[in-house]
């Protein structure tokens, strides 16, 4: 058989491009199942593999529950009518004579603002230094309307509280933040929100943190909305902070690639597949999802048998969503922050990147071959 120039041309072209790749890898979107495999223990590596299967599941399973300390939620609801240093106080006066010590009769004389001082005492002209801190609003009134009828025939007296800091609370992180005065309608932690216009973000990714003398307690927002129990009482000098979860994994490989934030309180990897739009069908490989995390210290006593660590370990797990229970599996095992979950290629995609790199250059030869015809 005689061969063309042609042919002759095109077979030599050819085998320099497949040289040209045996030469080289193809590009991929990470590491394969075999190098991600070679980097454990048994290969001189220092991460352990770990198959997942369901008593793998029960020892990672670990929840840090968000709650508040019994005495926050033990507190009973304070009397709003009890006046604190630091609250300021509406006084108007009604006289009952034409030439009052403070006014005239039929007119009532105010004074705003009246400061109860850090002992406890506000000042009243023509009555004199009175204790306040610890009384009912009721009993600071009368105790003034006693100290003036000295001074003006029966004294007509109203009192109020103002603003001010005694019984206030301080919110950060809501829409109106601020420092918002203790009232009849807000004594419990949900109407406090609800006065501050509530939160920036979602309920089930934001945090409520009440921070009392020494002590901070936490949960979800969502979870103040669902369970009575965490509807607090509030005290005086309470700190509240709404911020939203920090906690972060990353995805990366046939899945997309990205920092991603956590969507509610707790996401299983079948959350996380499905929140990325799933795995990439003609190019990732169900056999070879990899949950990649540097394993608290009491789990990683578990795999290595060795107890009482101390420092965190490097632990890849391996999933298989092929096998029967693998779906079921996935959406049992708890994500936690840092995570990397990576989604391996499929074998078969190195082949269809080695064909789809072969057309090309052919095609491109027979467009030169063409041309020594």
């Amino acid at each position: 058989m005689t061969l063309t120039t042609s042919k002759v041309f095109k077979m030599a072209v050819a085998g320099v491009v497949i040289a040209a790749l045996s030469g080289c890898g193809l590009p991929r979107s990470g590491p394969s199942k075999q190098q991600l495999l070679a980097g454990s223990q048994d290969r001189k590596g220092d991460a352990l593999v770990v198959v997942i299967d369901s008593d793998v599941i029960a020892k990672t399973k670990f929840t840090k529950e968000l709650s508040f300390d019994p005495s926050f939620r033990s507190a009973g609801s304070i009397n709003t009518d009890v006046v604190r240093s630091g609250d300021q106080l509406l006084l108007t006066v009604y006289e009952n004579v034409q030439a009052g010590v403070l006014g005239t009769a039929g007119v009532p004389s105010s004074i705003n603002n009246l400061q109860v001082d850090q002992s406890g005492f506000i000042f009243v002209p023509y009555a004199g230094r009175i204790r306040a801190a610890g009384s009912t609003i009721e009993t600071v009134r009368r105790r003034i309307e006693t100290n003036l009828a000295d001074q003006t025939p029966d004294p007509q007296i109203q009192l109020a509280r103002s603003t001010g800091i005694g019984a206030s609370v301080t919110i950060v992180g809501a829409q109106a933040q601020g420092v918002f005065q203790i009232d009849a309608s807000s004594t419990h932690l949900s109407s406090m929100l609800a006065r501050a216009n509530g939160t920036r973000g979602e309920p089930e990714t934001t945090i409520v943190k009440v921070t009392r003398g020494k002590k901070t307690g936490s949960i979800w927002l969502a979870n103040l909305l669902t369970d009575p129990a965490n509807d607090i009482h509030l005290r005086p000098g309470d700190r509240i902070l709404l911020e939203a979860d920090k906690r972060r994994y990353s995805v990366f490989g046939e899945i997309g690639t990205g920092l991603k934030t956590f969507s509610k309180p707790e996401m299983t990897l079948f959350d996380v597949i499905a929140s990325n739009g799933g795995i990439k069908s003609t190019t990732g490989d169900p056999r070879g999802v990899f949950v990649l995390r540097n394993e608290i210290p009491r789990i990683a006593s578990y795999f290595y048998d060795v107890p009482n660590y101390v420092e965190s370990k490097r632990i890849m797990y391996v999933f298989n969503l092929l096998q029967p229970n693998g779906i079921f599996l996935a959406n049992e095992f708890q994500i936690r922050d840092g995570d990397i979950v990576y989604v391996t290629e499929a074998p078969y995609s190195q082949y269809s990147k080695l064909i789809r790199t072969l057309v090309t250059p052919v095609n491109t030869i027979d467009g030169l071959a063409n041309r020594f015809k």
